[in-house]
């Protein structure tokens, strides 16, 4: 009988040690594709400051007839992010999205969009004076923000389940 108590006692122990075992093997994984990914934001959120702050909402928004250098060559508001699987039901096998205070479609004209103060978004932090004149509008600020509120999203099929990532921030265009 004491033999039967120790060994189910010892059985509970190993089966406990092995989904120890299992469970730090499955964050491990879960622990490196969080890393790749928040790596991936910050680097985004990293070059976007590195460029001059008047064209990153041409340079970053889904419209590829603004961008600076010319239609289509701008790097956009969906990227892919290396290292991981997008999600089955990711546009384009996107993995990261840009979103700015931009309202598509304001005036009824198809294709068109706006950086605009009136846009609402609580994770944004909008509505809010983008161009610092104490003025929240329903104009279009892409030419005059002083203040750019964003949010990256980032989706991806991970090992063992499908996760995301957010992150929001804001840029600033310091005066001279």
């Amino acid at each position: 009988m004491e033999v039967a108590v120790a060994l189910a006692i010892l059985a509970t122990v190993v089966g406990l040690f092995l989904g120890t075992i299992g469970a730090t093997a499955r964050q491990r994984w879960v622990n490196r594709e969080n890393a790749v990914v928040a790596e991936a934001v910050c680097s985004l959120v990293e070059r976007m400051r590195n460029e001059d702050f008047a064209d990153v909402v041409r340079l970053y928004n889904a419209d590829p007839f603004d961008d600076p250098r010319g239609p289509g060559t701008a790097p956009g508001n969906a990227m892919r992010i290396a290292g991981v699987i997008p999600t089955e039901d990711a546009e384009a096998g996107m993995s990261m999205w840009i979103t700015f205070p931009i309202t598509e479609e304001p005036d009824g004209i198809e294709g068109t969009w706006e950086l605009r103060e009136d846009f609402v978004d609580a994770r944004l932090g909008t509505p809010r004076d983008l161009n610092g004149d104490s003025v929240i509008d329903d104009l279009d600020h892409a030419s005059d923000y002083a203040i750019l509120p964003m949010r990256v999203d980032a989706a991806w099929q991970g090992r063992f389940s499908q996760r995301t990532f957010q992150m929001q921030t804001m840029l600033v265009r310091y005066r001279d």
